[in-house]
């Protein structure tokens, strides 16, 4: 029930070293490896090759703050995302807070 997990704390597991969380719509999780001069585009390959979805271009990683989907261009550093959210925790006085990176179908917008 989602309004009862809402008051509650969650504790992050801890990910294994040189590995990524990436959540699902459905609620479930994969760890994939990743290394430091790793891309977006890299780990988005990965994701949809363990899916069976390599020949698709039609998903994208998203990172997800307080409920609000945002893009993440293929371009990206891993570990430039990962930074820039542990900068914003500790600005906020949050502990060890990791970015969680949503994996769902790209919304094609008009020009």
């Amino acid at each position: 029930n989602r309004r009862m997990r809402r008051g509650k704390a969650t504790v992050e597991e801890p990910l294994p070293e040189g590995s990524c969380k990436v959540h699902f719509l459905d609620g479930s999780h994969k760890f994939f490896e990743v290394t430091p001069e790793m891309v977006v585009g890299e780990l988005l390959s990965h994701v949809k090759d363990r899916l069976g979805v390599s020949s698709s271009n039609a998903f994208a990683l998203y990172q997800v703050q307080r409920g609000t989907h945002y893009l993440l261009h293929e371009e990206a550093l891993l570990s430039d995302i990962r930074s820039a959210v542990d900068s914003r925790a500790k600005a906020m006085g949050l502990r060890d807070k990791r970015p969680k990176l949503l994996f769902k179908k790209f919304l094609f917008t008009k020009l």
